[in-house]
């Protein structure tokens, strides 16, 4: 076997160093970022990044008011010791999706879509969604009783038939590396503090950039695949019962995106744990932390599904 020697940046031609399986790569003299599918090395056209905004006591803070979120959390901050505190520059691929097409179904009094959208929100942790579709689903009751008032044994919903044309926009953000579990689908990106990527300014905030595994075009079949659910899911928030959902899609450019992350490490009853927190709107994105901890009452605890693993 022939020893073809070192990969080469594809800008400025130093050297690359990378890990096993890496194939989004990040030039550690120029900045520059390239994909590398076999031996083929394909700069990336649009990669910007979110600067780190906040201090490192700040992520603290932070993930401390994190682990005691939740009624049956008392003390975890107070019971768990800090070990390590690192920022990572996580790589993220943004995918502009287009939904289009036309559905028809069913309306019987909105009662179904409110609880969709309430079941939904549970599921998602959404409070203001659940509130939202609690208040919708009031109202129908509200003006059901008012509508039937008066009428002998009331009144009783008639379905009608809807048709209607899809035209739904969405921003997909996915992580480009599979060895670090974080949902971004809730994840509030704060595209106004977006800005052309700059390693020196980068390097100034003492962060480390992570390669990723997942090409663009991987990221967009994923992106196209959570953009279709997603226009499905609010569609049955606005009629009861979907009978026809035709859709096409219209995938733009991928753009790649750094983003800044605070790994907070933490001990917890000897167990070791760690919560992401994002350094721009200083914000818990992920991580994992005891299900219930009682604190003086010494109860046992467990851990949520809510994971974050360090990145290698």
């Amino acid at each position: 076997m022939v020893d073809e020697g070192p990969k080469m940046c594809k800008n400025c031609g130093a050297p690359l160093e990378f890990g096993y399986g890496a194939t989004v790569i990040t030039c550690a003299y120029c900045g520059s970022s390239m994909t590398l599918a076999g031996d083929v090395a394909k700069l990336v056209s649009k990669h910007t990044m979110l600067l780190n905004r906040i201090t490192q006591n700040d992520a603290v803070i932070s993930a401390k008011k994190w682990m005691d979120a939740g009624i049956f959390r008392v003390n975890v901050a107070a019971e768990s010791t800090i070990t390590t505190i690192e920022l990572k520059y996580l790589p993220v691929w943004t995918v502009p999706v287009t939904v289009s097409g036309n559905y028809a179904g069913s309306f019987r009094g909105g009662y179904h879509a409110a609880g969709h959208q309430m079941s939904d929100s549970i599921k998602e942790k959404d409070t203001k969604g659940f509130f939202s579709g609690l208040g919708r689903m009031a109202g129908k009751f509200a003006l059901d009783a008012l509508s039937n008032a008066g009428k002998r044994g009331g009144g009783r919903a008639t379905d009608e038939y809807h048709t209607g044309v899809i035209n739904d926009q969405y921003h997909e953000l996915i992580l480009a590396r599979r060895s670090t579990t974080m949902d971004l689908t809730k994840y509030p990106i704060p595209l106004a503090s977006k800005a052309i990527f700059d390693l020196n300014k980068i390097k100034s905030t003492g962060g480390e950039i992570l390669d990723g595994d997942m090409l663009e075009d991987e990221a967009k079949a994923k992106a196209e695949a959570v953009a279709i659910e997603k226009s499905r899911k609010d569609l049955s928030h606005k009629i009861d019962s979907i009978q026809r959902f035709d859709v096409r899609t219209n995938i733009g450019e991928g753009e790649l995106i750094h983003v800044p992350v605070w790994l907070v490490h933490y001990i917890h009853k000897g167990v070791e744990r760690v919560c992401g927190i994002e350094g721009v709107t200083c914000i818990a994105v992920n991580g994992e932390r005891p299900t219930v901890s009682l604190g003086l009452l010494g109860k046992g605890s467990g851990e949520t599904q809510e994971q974050i693993r360090p990145p290698e």
